[in-house]
């Protein structure tokens, strides 16, 4: 049947055809030519996604499923310290951050509170300390006066 149709074809029909042909062509060799560094690009994608074996002086190159397995493994793995880990820093925030008195930041408070009440109680005691031993001068040269 397709036999019959194309021997009933005229030279312009031959033409035609022959033109599209071209026109298809051409186009198809205008858009490799125009996509073919975006098809680079791509192409370096799908490697990156997919990964790449070992090949002679290249190593493999590990795709993205393979790197999440690995990552997922490495999470399993590493879990249970990474929840004792959780654990210490709890304990160690309980005791930097000031709450119900027992942490070290209380104690360090405590202590910083207690120091400024000695200091204003040491300072008074200088002060004493002081009027006392003008006293005692001014006794010592009443004395000198008094024997001389």
């Amino acid at each position: 049947m397709l036999m019959s149709f194309i021997h009933r074809w005229d030279m312009t029909d031959w033409l035609a055809l022959f033109g599209i042909l071209t026109f298809v062509a051409g186009l198809v060799r205008w858009a490799f030519r125009r996509f073919r560094g975006g098809w680079g690009k791509v192409s370096r994608f799908l490697d990156d996604f997919y990964g790449e074996p070992a090949r002679e002086g290249v190593p493999e190159r590990l795709g993205v499923m393979a790197r999440m397995a690995i990552s997922a493994q490495v999470q399993a793995e590493h879990g249970e310290h990474l929840r004792e880990h959780g654990e210490h820093l709890r304990e160690i925030k309980h005791e930097v951050l000031p709450n119900t008195g027992a942490s070290l930041r209380d104690a360090v408070d405590r202590l910083e509170e207690g120091r400024g009440r000695n200091a204003a109680r040491l300072d008074g005691h200088d002060q004493r300390l002081d009027e006392m031993g003008r006293q005692m001068a001014q006794l010592i040269e009443a004395r000198k006066r008094g024997d001389q």
